[in-house]
């Protein structure tokens, strides 16, 4: 039978995520994956989201939090007017008059990908997804105005054929392309390239601050130093696309050049030494990395991860974007499969929260950016903006809400979900287009989002509409 429900391409965190969640359903899922697992990948550091209420979803949080990963509390940066003054931006708050971070607050892991995928993959097998590797999409079918199948190749070059009531999107950086599924737009203002390696034996920020991310800058560049185990730190380095052709001379190169522009990261690897054993012994680079799709889904398709949007490595919302869009996916797939929603009104209240959450970081990071400000002004403006994410939970608040068993799509609905989604599209497309300078006022914030549904208390489908006329900008 070449029939399913969904087929998922692509077998990252955000496609395992999609398929697990929408076979929990007991729906027909068929993952491809043109590449074989494990496999290395950059986006190592964590949200407290990914390793918590996403976890909790798919039922792996037990083995994530037993898996040895690197604890991290939250990020220290040297960075700003006075980089001497180290701060940092725990994931919990500290209350008046405390030193430390009280037992229950909550953290994340820096994980190495390859390992932490293969975790997601191996659930989404043993929750009923069938996975295919080694098979290259080379076609989505397109007939009538709506997707329905996808056409591959396997590993021995036979060609197949498989019927799907819906397709999703999740091949990373390299989207396979789809008439229907929009055209992607690159940052005007975060053109830049990333170039990373790994060391052994390098130092690390005191206890309890030794698992945190570390971020420093120097005057064209910015480095991250990621604990990722006992021995091992992610190093990299984040340049202008100006700086394009020192790189081009030589990524080992120009990694050592910007580490020594940079006398914190510098002292902490002053006894380390180049990791030489796979994957982690190559340097490698990663350039024009921030964009958004126009359109993150069409009739019968769906773009989640990095196939939908990407913003910048500096604060970790890689992974976390890719795993709660595929979160806020699911719960749509599952609503039109089991005939509960239109599929207009399910995946515009996808697209409208993942948007609003890519916002809610595009803005941070404008922000973080500006290197003119001090470490007070830093911290207050993130808690500020970041407490209104899915990603970073400062304050941990459940909101769980019972499933109802049907939902009337009235047509005040459907004009509200067109209304947000509308919205915020343009609101992206002027974040992506500002380059600096005058056009658009980096303050301004994201435009008031009336959510249409709740999610449920398991956290696989959309719940009771919300009440009409709640502006929310926070919905789990």
């Amino acid at each position: 039978m070449n029939r399913y429900d969904l087929v998922v391409v692509g077998a990252g965190p955000a496609g395992a995520t999609l398929a697990t969640v929408v076979a929990l359903e007991g729906y027909r899922v068929l993952l491809l994956d043109r590449q074989a697992s494990p496999r290395y990948k950059i986006g190592e550091s964590l949200l407290p989201a990914t390793v918590r209420q996403l976890a909790d979803v798919l039922g792996i949080r037990e083995r994530i939090r037993t898996a040895g990963f690197v604890v991290k509390r939250g990020a220290t940066f040297s960075w700003g007017i006075r980089p001497d003054d180290l701060w940092t931006m725990n994931f919990g708050r500290v209350a008046p008059g405390q030193r430390e971070l009280p037992p229950n607050a909550p953290t994340s892991f820096n994980v190495p990908r390859h390992e932490f995928d293969q975790m997601f993959l191996e659930n989404a097998v043993e929750r009923g997804v069938e996975v295919r590797e080694r098979c290259t999409v080379t076609a989505v079918r397109e007939q009538a105005g709506t997707v329905g199948g996808v056409r591959y190749e396997d590993e021995r070059g036979v060609a197949h054929e498989v019927d799907a009531r819906i397709v999703a999107l999740a091949t990373g950086q390299g989207a396979l392309s789809a008439q229907m599924g929009g055209t992607r737009e690159y940052s005007t203002f975060f053109r830049k390239i990333g170039i990373f390696g790994y060391f052994e034996g390098a130092g690390r920020l005191q206890a309890p601050l030794d698992g945190n991310t570390f971020f420093e800058t120097s005057d064209r560049a910015w480095l991250w130093h990621i604990p990722l185990s006992d021995r091992l730190t992610s190093i990299g380095a984040v340049v202008d696309a100006a700086d394009a052709a020192r790189v081009q001379r030589g990524a080992r190169q120009a990694l050592a050049h910007c580490i020594d522009q940079c006398p914190m990261v510098a002292g902490m690897l002053s006894q380390a030494t180049p990791c030489t054993t796979p994957p982690f012994d190559e340097v490698r680079t990663r350039s024009e990395y921030s964009y958004c799709q126009t359109r993150f889904w069409a009739p019968g398709i769906v773009r989640v991860g990095d196939a939908a949007c990407f913003v910048d490595v500096l604060l970790s919302s890689g992974v976390h974007l890719a795993t709660y869009g595929a979160l806020l996916a699911a719960r749509s797939v599952n609503a039109v499969l089991g005939g509960r929603l239109s599929e207009e009104l399910a995946m515009n209240e996808f697209e409208t929260r993942l948007r609003l959450e890519y916002a809610l970081f595009y803005r941070g990071l404008l922000g973080l950016y500006d290197t003119g400000r001090d470490s007070q002004s830093y911290v207050e403006f993130l808690r500020r903006l970041l407490q209104n994410t899915n990603g970073v939970f400062i304050e941990w608040r459940e909101q769980p809400r019972a499933i109802e068993p049907t939902i009337e799509a009235t047509s005040d609905l459907l004009a509200r979900s067109r209304s947000n989604v509308e919205s915020l599209r343009a609101y992206n497309t002027r974040q992506v287009r500002y380059g600096g300078g005058a056009g658009f006022d980096v303050d301004e914030p994201p435009p008031a989002i009336a959510h249409t549904f709740v999610a449920s208390t398991d956290g696989r489908h959309w719940a009771a509409a919300s009440p009409a006329g709640v502006a929310a900008t926070v919905s789990r």
